[in-house]
């Protein structure tokens, strides 16, 4: 009984492994009827690093109307830091521009994941289970928040809220270093760390 369950543990799992080939720009993540990562390039980067900067803090562009979370009275979050590391905060604020500006004013997305890669950072949405996944700037904004306050500016670290309106549970969203072969899915949730 005990192997069954860890077998089912593990074939819930959402993996997105970054391809050796990768280049800077915004993929999404979906998979053929064999059950292979397809990664599709969607986009070229978006912003230069100090464009990318003035978008964040600005916020104006990149802040739409999240729908789907407007009606939560009090939304609860799970974090998880990759404590003790630092993000290059050029490659990071690009990356998740980038993201948001591509993620818009939401849509449930039928993929796996979607994700931006600059320089050394990846910024990400990962879906949780079956289904589609909910994604948009602003959602992807209030998780990097939340994220960002319990591990520090710039440490790696991924968000999700815990229940929607609907009673579903939100995407996996954060940051992280990345190089080829990273299952940034996989190892979201997988600090040990909820908190730096």
């Amino acid at each position: 009984m005990r192997a069954l369950a860890i077998l089912a543990l593990a074939t819930s799992a959402i993996a997105a492994v970054i391809p050796r080939n990768a280049t800077e720009g915004v993929y999404v993540v979906a998979l053929d009827e064999f059950g292979n990562e397809i990664h599709k390039r969607i986009s070229e980067p978006l912003h230069s690093a100090p464009e990318a900067r003035s978008l964040l803090d600005g916020d104006d562009e990149l802040y739409g109307r999240d729908d789907w979370l407007a009606n939560e009275n009090t939304p609860t979050y799970s974090t998880y830091c990759g404590c003790g590391f630092k993000l290059n905060t050029k490659d990071t604020d690009a990356a998740v521009a980038d993201l948001r500006k591509q993620a818009g004013f939401g849509t449930w997305y039928p993929h796996t994941a979607m994700y931006s890669v600059r320089g050394s950072t990846v910024a990400f949405m990962c879906k949780r289970g079956d289904g589609k996944g909910w994604g948009s700037s602003s959602h992807i904004g209030k998780l990097l928040k939340q994220a960002t306050s319990a591990c520090g500016s710039y440490v790696p670290g991924t968000a999700h809220q815990n229940q929607g309106n609907d009673g579903t549970t939100t995407s996996n969203i954060g940051i992280m270093r990345w190089y080829a072969g990273l299952d940034f899915c996989g190892k979201a949730e997988g600090a040990g760390d909820h908190s730096c």
